[in-house]
C-alpha cells in the first residue's frame, strides 16, 4: 500500500489515480495504442471502478458512487452525478461542458484546492448563491476587478484546464477506526432509553472488534491508544456528546 496514489480525504471520500500501468495490468486484452498506453485508461478505469464498487457492495453491504475524470476536480464533482449508487465519467471533449454546469459553491472539498472562500465569497455575492461556472466564465475582464490580479489568473487557470491544481496524495495508514450504529425504536421515534442506548453500545462493541480484526488483516497488528464514543439525546439531538477513555 505505501506508496502508492490512494488518498483518503475524508471519512467516506477517497481518490484513486489510476495510471495507464495500472490499466495495463488489470486489463491486458485492452488494445494499445503506439506508446504502449490503453487506447482509453478512462474506460479502463471506469471499468475497474464498477468491480470495485461491487466488491465494496458484496464485502459489506454498502453501496456508493464513483467519479472518473482526468483531474481530482473533476473526478469529485463527476462522483456528485450519480448518487447513492452509480458511476459517472468525464470524457475529454466534454469537460468544459461538464465544468460549466457545475455550482461555483461545489467548486471545494476535502482533499481539493478548488476556488478559495473569498473568491467563491466575491463570485456568488456578484452573481447569487445559485451561480454556475457558466456565468462565473462570462465575467471573464472583469474577474481582475473583483478579485485583484493574482486571484483572477488562477481562476482563469482553473477554468482554461478544469484543474484546480489537485494531486492525490499517497496512501497512509489510517489512524482510527469508525463504527456508527441507530438505535432509534423505529424510523420515525426517537431513542429516549438507556436501556435502548446500552444496546446499542453493546452492538456496536462487536462492530469495533470486527473492523479491528479487519484492520489488522490489512494493514497488520497496531497498536490502539483510545475509544471515543459519541451520542445524541433527545430533546436536543443535535447537541453530540463524547466521552474518550483508554482502550480495554
Amino acid at each position: 500500500w505505501h506508496g502508492r496514489s490512494v488518498e483518503k480525504s475524508s471519512f467516506d471520500d477517497f481518490y484513486i489515480a489510476f495510471t495507464p500501468q495500472m490499466a495495463t495490468q488489470h486489463f491486458a486484452r485492452q488494445p494499445a495504442n503506439r506508446a504502449g498506453e490503453p487506447s482509453s485508461v478512462l474506460a479502463a478505469a471506469a471499468k475497474w471502478a464498477a468491480t470495485l464498487r461491487q466488491c465494496i457492495f458484496d464485502s459489506t453491504k454498502l453501496r456508493c458512487s464513483a467519479g472518473i475524470a482526468r483531474t481530482k476536480m473533476l473526478s469529485m464533482l463527476a462522483t456528485k452525478k450519480n448518487k447513492p449508487n452509480g458511476q459517472y465519467s468525464v470524457e475529454p471533449h466534454d469537460e468544459a461542458t461538464f465544468l460549466d454546469a457545475a455550482k461555483v459553491d461545489a467548486l471545494r472539498g476535502a482533499g481539493l484546492v478548488g476556488l478559495r472562500p473569498e473568491v467563491r465569497d466575491t463570485v456568488m455575492g456578484k452573481l447569487g448563491f445559485g451561480a454556475t461556472v457558466s456565468q462565473l466564465r462570462s465575467l471573464d475582464s472583469q474577474l481582475t476587478t473583483l478579485l485583484g490580479s493574482a486571484k483572477a489568473d488562477a481562476v482563469g487557470a482553473l477554468l482554461a484546464t478544469c484543474d484546480d491544481g489537485s494531486c492525490v496524495s499517497t496512501f497512509c495508514l489510517p489512524r482510527s477506526l469508525s463504527v456508527e450504529i441507530n438505535v432509534r425504536p423505529t424510523e420515525f421515534e426517537p431513542c429516549t432509553s438507556l436501556d435502548d442506548i446500552k444496546r446499542g453500545y453493546n452492538q456496536l462493541a462487536s462492530m469495533l472488534l470486527s473492523r479491528g480484526r479487519e484492520d489488522e488483516s490489512t494493514f497488520g497488528t497496531r497498536q490502539i491508544a483510545g475509544l471515543v464514543a459519541k451520542w445524541k439525546l433527545f430533546p436536543g439531538a443535535r447537541e453530540v456528546r463524547q466521552k474518550q477513555a483508554p482502550w480495554p
